[in-house]
């Protein structure tokens, strides 16, 4: 039941273009639901804050979500994607994707980042006037 409750509201949230704030944090989204959420910021083009903390999805679709951020949520301000951990490389690939979103003033990556990551890439944000937030992951 959990399942197709949470379809509904991703179809739902997709399909309203008037949205401007969308938490979807904790909801242990699968790997099948991520091309119904990354539908989100193609239909909401008013979308300014999106928050994706605590679903753990796998690294190709955190990809893609960043992606599909960077494509379409140009009115994005504030991106919050805290404990869903990421490798470095991915981590790399979705910062440099986020430097792009145009209207971005803060993003939280709190647990999914290596500290290492996270010092290499808080200048980057800084010199662009975003708010970088991280903390490392705990072993």
């Amino acid at each position: 039941m959990q399942e197709d409750y949470m379809d509904d509201v991703i179809k739902a949230v997709a399909i309203n273009p008037r949205i401007t704030t969308v938490d979807l944090s904790k909801n242990g989204f699968q790997d099948n639901d991520m091309e119904i959420v990354a539908g989100i910021f193609k239909n909401c083009k008013g979308l300014a804050s999106f928050n994706f903390s605590d679903n753990e999805i796998p690294e190709a679709s955190t990809e893609k979500l960043f992606e599909s951020a960077v494509n379409h949520a140009h009115a994005l301000t504030e991106f919050y994607y805290n404990e869903n951990e990421v490798k470095d490389v991915m981590g790399k690939k979705c910062l440099d994707l986020a430097l792009k979103l145009p209207k971005l003033k803060m993003l939280e990556m709190k647990r999914t980042i290596s500290d290492e990551l996270g010092k290499e890439y808080e200048r980057k944000f800084r010199h662009k006037g975003i708010d970088f937030k991280y903390e490392k992951i705990e072993a």
